[in-house]
């Protein structure tokens, strides 16, 4: 029972050393792309956001050949404050409905409308730094490149439920571009991503997952593995606000986890079996540690924590992040290893 114990843990430390490899392996940066991009944006009671939101797209260092605005069922004032923006770009703004239901219909009715080949998409409640649409745009400049994904940096405040889901944040943004060079993507975000209108048809984009809650994202980056050549862009960086409740937090991942088993690539869905195995290991040799000593749990501890303290210095991560880090592994394993179940169980009705 001991040497099992000891097995995930090792195998994840070991999938961890690779991605720390990985990470070190920069995009090669050669010309820029040309053609058309359209930018395409799904949002729903935006109102709060919509003005940082155009203020930054204002400050791009270039501009969409279209931003495609598609709205998801708004109640609140979000198209009085689009209406008021329209007209300031020196590019066409195409407010629609989205016809059917969820986000990965309104993309896909976006999709539909945009004139060009490079699909950026992201989310209204996000700021990008200037050189965003440019950097996300530039590896298309190579015929093979199908994908590119952004880096997604939260506002924290300084507060230390901010910092916490910030530092999270940090560890799943380097995994993510660590699994994408090494050619095995694992995880992406819908706040930042880009990918060739040819290849999303080519995949049949997202059908069969219009029934999931989440997905958008990673599902059809799985999707596009295989179909060309995969980047992480370091510098189109773009800006948002994590969960500011337990509740929303929970909400997150309840949809997160509904997407898990739905994973077409058989190797995604070991990579993350072994990852939730080790989080295991590592609990039971906590609360049976009388039975198995502290030598157990010494070493399973190490083999979860120092190859991702690694990973994130690699990364660039603030020492006070990579301190947090290791501060909330604890927290983290117990929601990573019940989530799954209680997101399960029925909810109280109100």
């Amino acid at each position: 029972m001991s040497n099992l114990l000891l097995l995930f843990p090792f195998l994840y430390a070991f999938q961890v050393l690779k991605w720390c490899y990985y990470l070190k392996k920069k995009d090669r940066q050669e010309g820029t792309y040309s053609g058309k991009i359209s930018w395409i944006v799904p949002f729903k009671n935006e109102e709060n956001n919509l003005d940082d939101f155009f203020r930054s797209i204002q400050q791009q260092s270039c501009f969409p050949e279209e931003l495609i605005l598609v709205n998801d069922g708004s109640t609140d004032g979000s198209l009085e404050v689009i209406n008021r923006w329209i007209s300031i770009f020196s590019f066409p703004v195409l407010l629609v409905e989205n016809q059917g239901i969820g986000k990965k219909q309104a993309l896909t009715q976006g999709i539909g409308l945009a004139k060009g080949e490079i699909l950026v998409c992201s989310d209204a409640d996000c700021t990008f730094l200037p050189s965003f649409l440019s950097s996300i745009s530039q590896p298309f400049s190579r015929s093979k490149v199908v994908w590119v994904s952004g880096r997604v940096v939260f506002h924290s405040n300084g507060r230390f439920w901010k910092e916490v889901l910030a530092a999270e944040n940090e560890g799943l943004q380097a995994i993510t571009a660590a699994s994408i060079r090494a050619n095995r993507p694992t995880m992406a975000n819908g706040a930042a991503m880009a990918f060739r209108k040819s290849a999303f048809h080519e995949v049949s984009g997202y059908r069969g997952l219009e029934h999931l809650a989440s997905g958008d994202d990673e599902l059809l980056l799985h999707r596009m593995w295989g179909k060309g050549d995969l980047v992480y862009a370091d510098n189109a960086v773009v800006m948002t606000h994590s969960v500011s409740s337990w509740a929303a937090f929970w909400k997150q991942r309840k949809r997160w986890v509904s997407k898990s088993g739905d994973y077409e690539n058989k190797g995604m869905q070991r990579t993350m079996l072994v990852a939730w195995l080790s989080r295991c290991s590592w609990l039971i040799s906590i609360f049976g540690f009388n039975h198995f000593g502290g030598e157990i749990l010494l070493i399973t501890s190490l083999f979860l924590v120092l190859p991702e303290v690694l990973l994130l210095q690699i990364w660039g991560l603030k020492p006070s992040r990579s301190v947090l880090h290791i501060f909330i592994q604890g927290i983290y394993s117990l929601y990573v290893v019940f989530i799954p179940f209680l997101s399960k169980l029925p909810q109280r009705k109100r």
